[in-house]
């Protein structure tokens, strides 16, 4: 039998762990590391109280807190292609500005099939999410979310507050966050 280049001199194959017959065994060398479980949360430490100030300095006003920052939302077509939806956007295959929304953004998407509208959907942002209203469209636009689908209204629309698709006729676009 030919010697095993990946083996220690005096090692046996199988035999790991194990010493050679000339050696003692020893138990003490050998601990068990515990299993860190990576489904632990990790432990957020609250920052270290600030320091008192010194004799005879005004006392430090409390700052109110940051306002929270709006969740930056934005539509992605079927290519890659995305759009911030920092302002009203405007989606069909040849968009026009309605009354409503005289800025809003025109996305022109390319439907060869003409399931989706001219003027098809408008999308405004919201403070706490993604407004959706259907602009009349003669397909209709369908909200997909993992709990279910829902028609979206031409009346008030939708308001979209987790990731979700939209089906604007056949031709689907996602609204992320």
């Amino acid at each position: 039998m030919s010697e095993n280049p990946f083996l220690l001199p005096g090692a046996r194959p199988g035999g790991a762990g194990t010493p050679p017959p000339d050696q003692p065994r020893l138990e003490s060398a050998t601990r068990r590391v515990p299993r860190v479980d990576a489904a632990v949360p990790p432990v957020i430490l609250p920052p270290a109280p600030a320091a008192a100030p010194g004799p005879g300095a005004p006392p430090a006003a409390a700052s109110p807190p940051a306002p929270a920052a709006p969740a930056a939302w934005r539509l992605v077509l079927p290519g890659g292609e995305e759009i911030a939806l920092d302002r009203a956007v405007i989606v069909g295959r040849d968009p026009s500005q309605p009354d409503e929304a005289p800025d809003a953004h025109p996305v022109t998407v390319a439907d060869p099939q003409k399931t989706v509208s001219k003027t098809h959907v408008l999308l405004t942002p919201d403070p706490a999410g993604v407004r959706v209203r259907d602009l009349h469209s003669t397909n209709g636009t369908t909200l997909v979310l993992a709990g279910g689908r829902a028609p979206v209204p031409a009346e008030g629309g939708l308001l979209v507050s987790l990731p979700a698709d939209l089906e604007l006729g056949r031709y689907t676009v996602r609204i992320e966050c």
